[in-house]
């Protein structure tokens, strides 16, 4: 980076600093000059962050904040991230907001909200997780997913019936909003009785909607050994229907 490319950023930056203050005028060589007022707030913001972090031990939240570059950062013991591969809690950090005195105050409240939510077990990360535009959640997915599905086969009575009964009664189990993983459908599948139908479905339908986003998932492990021929045979209605005529025969018939 030259040095004329340097000093433009630092006037730029300068300038967004010190806008809010009046007005502002700056010459082509303020390098030195940024580096003074940088050292200058990062000193105030520091005391301020040791200063929230005091009370924020003080009464236990178990969270801290953190400043990296110019963004603060909440640390503390948190859940794995969807798209993680760990099973347990542990350290991770969230982007609160901008390094300013301002945001150290935000970031002490969210702090305080962050920490009641893990002892409520109510975290969630899509509470923090800002989601791409090009990342589709599980709703947009099923949606696509239904649309290839038809575009396979013919939509009439018995492939809408299939879909409502084998694949909708699934989906309706999965968080539309969440960003689909491995974890997800496991945790779907593990909610379901082993050995039954349910749980061969979800087997079923989670592994081909993992394979329809490309997400790395074998739903086999968890599929059981049901078969139909493993369910308790049913009495036929008319076996019903022939008993119950002939217990009112016997009821009405005179004692001899």
């Amino acid at each position: 980076m030259t040095r004329f490319i340097h000093d433009q950023f630092a006037k730029q930056y300068l300038t967004e600093l010190l806008t809010p203050y009046g007005e502002v005028e700056t010459s082509k060589d303020i390098t030195a000059e940024v580096r003074q007022i940088d050292l200058l707030f990062m000193g105030d913001i520091n005391q301020r962050i040791r200063e929230a972090n005091g009370r924020l031990k003080a009464n236990c939240f178990g969270v801290t904040i953190e400043q990296i570059g110019s963004k603060l950062y909440l640390r503390a013991t948190l859940p794995p991230k969807p798209s993680s591969s760990k099973s347990k809690p542990y350290q991770q950090k969230i982007s609160i907001t901008s390094a300013n005195n301002e945001g150290v105050k935000i970031s002490e409240r969210e702090a305080k909200k962050l920490s009641i939510r893990l002892d409520a077990k109510t975290f969630d990360w899509a509470d923090y997780i800002v989601i791409p535009d090009n990342v589709k959640t599980i709703g947009s997915l099923i949606l696509d997913f239904e649309k290839d599905y038809f575009n396979r086969r013919e939509r009439n009575f018995k492939t809408e019936t299939t879909w409502q009964v084998e694949y909708q009664t699934v989906f309706k189990i999965l968080p539309v909003g969440k960003i689909l993983d491995a974890e997800i459908c496991r945790q779907a599948i593990l909610s379901t009785k082993p050995d039954t139908r349910t749980r061969q479905r979800l087997c079923m339908v989670c592994g081909l909607l993992a394979k329809f986003a490309k997400i790395t998932f074998d739903p086999s492990p968890y599929k059981g050994n049901y078969s139909p021929k493993s369910r308790s045979p049913r009495l036929s209605l008319s076996f019903f229907v022939v008993n119950c005529f002939r217990i009112a025969v016997e009821l009405r018939t005179p004692n001899d």
